[in-house]
């Protein structure tokens, strides 16, 4: 690594630089000294230079193979910055798209792309694929809600088919066996089985036949008059009373 960073450093290439300008100088006068057939020495070399000024050119090739050099040291140096940048810049997106793949591998489709990676192709076509899977994880969530739903309603037609099948000699009996079913089925609190009943003097009424709450067996004899209240209503009526704001005091509890 030391070795390196030596071999990058200005004053390497600068002394480089300067030695190979240098060693060409020495080359071109051997060569010269060797056309001419005149022996080395300084005298010789100011009577080159007085027969020909070009040679004083020829002395600064030191300097000028130095500021070669050095400029493309520098070039160099720009470049290979730029290009470490652009390495790093795409290992860091390179670690963010395995960490955001990692996240939709963990089922954490709610991660969103900052204003940055929105730019990325890469992080576009991931989102993409976020937002496929999380639609895929809600289709199949409501595949398996409507699926229970049917299993639920099936396994619920067979059991009350079952049991309305069954003789009911005694209607008290019968009744209740079908009301705590239907209570547990449906996971309520309580619930209660009633008959419409006519008398001649009063007409018709509905009367409590069994009656099931938390996971016990009620006895209550229980009359609602036609029309009154919202059984009485809803028998009147023929229709479903499906009710969300119930008063505080409306279910009655009472303790043996």
């Amino acid at each position: 690594m030391q070795r390196k960073q030596d071999i990058n450093s200005p004053v390497y290439h600068i002394f480089t630089g300067f030695l190979s300008g240098l060693i060409l100088l020495i080359v071109i006068y051997n060569i010269l000294f060797y056309i001419s057939g005149e022996h080395f020495t300084f005298h010789q070399i100011r009577v080159f230079h007085q027969s020909s000024s070009f040679l004083y050119i020829i002395d600064l090739l030191p300097v000028f193979s130095t500021l070669i050099t050095f400029y493309f040291h520098k070039k160099e140096s720009k470049i290979r910055a730029e290009l470490n940048h652009v390495i790093r810049k795409e290992k860091s997106s390179a670690d963010k798209a395995v960490k955001y793949l990692h996240n939709l591998q963990g089922g954490h489709f709610t991660v969103k792309l900052s204003s940055g990676e929105q730019d990325n192709e890469l992080f576009r076509s991931l989102d993409n694929l976020r937002h496929t899977l999380l639609k895929n994880k809600e289709d199949e969530e409501i595949r398996k809600r409507e699926d229970d739903q049917r299993n639920w309603i099936s396994e619920g037609l067979a059991s009350f088919g079952e049991l309305l099948r069954q003789p009911g000699e005694n209607m008290e009996e019968y009744s209740y066996i079908l009301i705590s079913n239907l209570v547990k089925y449906l996971e309520a609190n309580q619930g209660g089985f009633f008959t419409i009943e006519t008398n001649e003097k009063s007409g018709k009424f509905i009367q409590m036949m069994a009656c099931h709450a938390y996971d016990r067996r009620k006895f209550a004899d229980k009359r609602i008059e036609w029309g009154t209240g919202l059984i009485g209503t809803c028998a009147l009526e023929k229709k479903t009373i499906y009710l969300k704001d119930i008063p505080k005091d409306y279910l009655l509890i009472t303790s043996g």
